[in-house]
């Protein structure tokens, strides 16, 4: 599990029984190899024979995301019969976190729509950053269209995940929400994947002020998926007809190669 990146140090009451926690992890998925589990040695001996068994334990490489919440849980070793000789009483407390894990759904933005054009809720997620353009947080929906893990982008600067070609227009933005106080919304972007590629987003941004004060606090930013058909990386409406060219280097009209 990876550290959790932060600007706010961690209290004491965070490690007290009953502190709730909730993360994001990858966890290794093996497989659908048999539902029957007591002849499980039999199905790895056949596996073997048969020259599958190459092939179950590339499939083992696959990882899912997990989201688990939970809380932390404080046991007496004594209660549950773990005490062993010479223990001194510091050690007779077992620190447990008991949690749930959910697997989150996959998402491929390089699909396209059918011809059936059937509508659907746009897939979106919601962050917040300092007035520095570092991430202080970001939603679990983050996981499931970029690839990370929320713990991955805090404390990182949102520049870093921009394509070149989009950092002029796009800190043009940032200095605008700093100076105004009305919702900004940006042009077509891309921002980087988890797996190198990079997706067009488009983004609605504030910046939250506080009362007393008037200095913007903190930016907010939604930021809805834009699907590659519909878009080149100007902002135009795509031509069909080009619109399985491939380009690595963004040359063209700058695509996403599949």
């Amino acid at each position: 599990m990876l550290p959790v990146k932060t600007e706010y140090p961690a209290k004491p009451t965070h490690l007290c029984s009953g502190a709730r926690r909730s993360f994001f992890c990858h966890m290794k998925s093996a497989g659908k190899v048999s539902s029957d589990l007591a002849g499980s040695m039999k199905i790895k001996k056949e596996f073997v024979e048969t020259g599958y068994h190459r092939k179950r334990k590339s499939e083992q490489k696959n990882y899912k995301v997990i989201h688990c919440t939970g809380y932390l849980k404080s046991w007496s070793k004594a209660k549950i019969g773990m005490v062993e000789d010479g223990e001194t009483d510091d050690c007779s407390i077992l620190n447990c976190l008991v949690a749930v894990g959910r697997e989150q759904p996959t998402f491929n933005p390089y699909q396209t729509e059918d011809s059936s054009h059937i509508k659907v809720r746009s897939l979106e997620y919601m962050s917040r950053y300092n007035t520095d353009g570092k991430f202080t947080y970001v939603d679990e929906r983050a996981t499931v269209i970029l690839g990370y893990l929320p713990q991955e982008l805090l404390g990182t600067s949102v520049y870093e995940y921009y394509h070149q070609d989009d950092i002029l227009a796009l800190g043009q933005v940032h200095r605008k929400v700093l100076s105004s106080k009305e919702k900004v919304e940006t042009d077509v972007f891309r921002f980087k994947l988890k797996n190198g590629k990079f997706l067009h987003l488009k983004s609605k941004i504030f910046g939250f002020r506080n009362p007393w004060t008037k200095e913007v606090e903190y930016i907010v930013s939604t930021n809805t998926v834009v699907q590659m058909q519909e878009v080149t990386s100007s902002g135009q409406i795509l031509d069909p007809t080009v619109f399985l060219a491939e380009d690595n280097d963004f040359q063209g009209i700058d695509m996403l190669r599949k």
